[in-house]
């Protein structure tokens, strides 16, 4: 069974069981996070797909630790103009265990 989740403007595998990195949660580790917004439900048996709107299904994660992830290089170069300009940046990454992917309590 897996799920296709959207945060943070990027698409995610969720499996029970599993650590997920996605972008940065603000919460603390040990807390407890609701994904709703489900595109995709696979089961052994079915394919559920989202039509327009995002299904009625939820997603829980616990969150386990911030973390960096690589680093990407910059590089800028103006030829012939003697510029030139390289950076580095580290994206915070949150990283999750998926606990549960069921059908939202609708009361």
């Amino acid at each position: 069974m897996y799920a296709i989740v959207e945060y943070g403007g990027k698409q995610y595998i969720m499996r029970p069981g599993r650590l997920v990195r996605l972008e940065k949660i603000d919460q603390a580790p040990g807390t407890v996070v609701e994904f709703t917004n489900v595109h995709l439900v696979r089961t052994e048996d079915s394919t559920v797909v989202a039509a327009g709107q995002p299904l009625n299904y939820v997603v829980k994660a616990t969150v386990l630790r911030h973390e960096r992830a690589k680093k990407v290089i910059v590089f800028k170069k103006r030829r012939k103009e003697q510029y030139k300009k390289k950076q580095g940046h580290r994206q915070w990454m949150t990283v999750v265990h998926v606990d549960d992917i069921r059908v939202r309590d609708t009361g």
